[in-house]
C-alpha cells in the first residue's frame, strides 16, 4: 500500500514539474520559452530569420556556433507547433527555447513518412535553443536579392565586354577573311546589310517599333541558325529567353540583336571569331555540325525586350 502511494506521488510530482517548466503553450500545441527578451517587434510568417541554432535529441543534432555562422530560416507555415511558428514569438536579439513534437518534426524531415527513427519515442520532443541574430521582412529580402542581381549583372557585363574585345583584337586577320565570305553571301542572296563595329552584319527585314535591348535586359527571340551554304544547324522550338550581354551567348548573337528594336525580324551574319571560332562544333571525332572558322547566319525575330530594373 505504501509502495503504491509512493509511485502515485512520484507520478503526480513529475506531472507537476512538467507543468512548471515555464514554457508557454499555444493553441497549436507549440511550447516555447523566451530566455532573453529584447522587447522588439516579433518576426512574422514570410520573414527571414538569421539565427544560431543548437539541438541534440540523441539521434540528430546541430550547433551553428561550431560552424561559425548563423543559419537563415524562411518563416513559412510547415506544420502546427513548428520551429518557424515558434520564431514568430521572438524578435531580433532574443534567445528562445522551442520544443517541437518529434512526430511532426520527423514527418517533415522525411518528406511525409510517419515512421520515427530508432531512439525517438512517439510524442517526445526535440528542444531547439535559438538566438535570433536578425530579422528580414519580405521587402528587405526582395531588395537584397535585387541588389545581388544587379551586382551579378554588372560583373557579367564587364566580363562580356572584355571577352568581346579580346575576340576582336586576337582575330583581326580571320575577320577579314570572313568578311569576304559574308560579302559574297550577301551578293548571292541579294541582301542589303549594315556592318557594325564588331564586324557583324545585320539585314533588317521588318523593323519593329519597340526599344532596342541594352546590356542587362532580358530578351526573347525566335531564331534559325544556318551555315553560309544554307545548312541549318539549330532552331528555337519555343521563344528563347536570356539576359542580354552578360555572357554565355555567342558574342556575334548579342552584337547583332543589339541593333534591333523589339518586334524586328532580321538576318544576322557574324564572323567565326564571334561564334564558335577555330574549334567549331563536332558531332564526332571527324564530323562537324559547325566547321572551324565558319561565319554563321541567324534568322531572328526579336519578340520581347524586358528592361532591367
Amino acid at each position: 500500500m505504501l509502495k503504491k502511494s509512493f509511485y502515485s506521488l512520484l507520478v503526480l510530482a513529475t506531472i507537476f514539474l512538467l507543468s512548471c517548466d515555464n514554457y508557454e503553450k499555444t493553441e497549436t500545441g507549440l511550447r516555447y520559452k523566451l530566455i532573453v527578451d529584447s522587447a522588439g517587434t516579433n518576426a512574422k510568417f514570410g520573414d527571414r530569420v538569421l539565427a544560431h541554432i543548437k539541438f541534440n535529441n540523441g539521434v540528430d543534432s546541430l550547433n551553428s556556433y561550431k560552424r561559425g555562422f548563423p543559419i537563415p530560416i524562411d518563416l513559412g507555415k510547415t506544420f502546427q507547433g513548428s520551429v518557424e511558428e515558434g520564431l514568430t514569438y521572438a524578435s531580433k536579439g532574443d534567445s528562445i527555447s522551442i520544443k517541437v513534437v518529434n512526430d511532426s518534426l520527423y514527418k517533415l524531415w522525411s518528406y511525409g513518412a510517419d515512421t520515427l527513427p530508432e531512439g525517438i519515442k512517439k510524442g517526445s520532443y526535440t528542444t531547439f535553443e535559438i538566438k535570433v541574430v536578425d530579422v528580414f521582412t519580405p521587402e528587405a529580402i526582395a531588395k537584397e536579392n535585387a541588389d545581388k542581381n544587379r551586382k551579378r549583372t554588372a560583373m557579367g557585363i564587364a566580363g562580356y565586354k572584355e571577352s568581346l574585345k579580346m575576340a576582336l583584337d586576337s582575330s583581326a586577320a580571320q575577320i577579314k577573311l570572313d568578311e569576304k565570305k559574308v560579302e559574297a553571301y550577301l551578293k548571292k542572296n541579294k541582301l542589303k546589310a549594315e556592318k557594325n563595329s564588331s564586324s557583324v552584319y545585320v539585314a533588317i527585314l521588318e523593323e519593329g517599333k519597340g526599344e532596342k535591348p541594352e546590356y542587362g535586359d532580358s530578351v526573347s527571340v525566335n531564331y534559325v541558325g544556318k551555315l553560309l551554304d544554307g545548312k541549318e544547324f539549330d532552331k528555337s522550338r519555343r521563344p528563347f529567353t536570356f539576359q542580354f550581354g552578360v555572357g554565355g551567348i555567342a558574342p556575334g548573337f548579342i552584337e547583332g540583336i543589339g541593333q534591333l528594336k523589339q518586334g524586328s525580324k532580321a538576318i544576322i551574319i557574324m564572323p567565326s571569331s564571334l561564334a564558335y571560332g577555330k574549334e567549331g562544333v563536332k558531332t564526332s571525332e571527324t564530323d562537324y555540325l559547325i566547321p572551324p572558322d565558319a561565319p554563321l547566319v541567324f534568322e531572328i525575330e526579336l519578340l520581347e525586350v524586358i528592361k532591367q530594373k
